[in-house]
């Protein structure tokens, strides 16, 4: 009734990619680089803009 679907195979699978084999390009380099700099800069971005609220805060509180 129900025939399995691995029956037919003659050799055991191999696993083909090894360490050895990792090829990285320039695009996954600039993938990488992009990917940082998305998760990245939201934090820098607030707390620069926190830092200046902060400093524009003091010196209206000191005029």
């Amino acid at each position: 009734m129900f025939t399995d679907p691995y029956s037919n195979r003659t050799e055991a699978p191999t696993n083909k990619n090894t360490v050895d084999d990792v090829e990285v390009s320039w695009k996954d380099i600039l993938a990488m680089i992009i990917a940082a700099y998305q998760v990245i800069f939201p934090f820098v971005a607030i707390l620069a803009l926190s830092f200046a609220v902060i400093v524009i805060i003091f010196r209206l509180w000191v005029m």
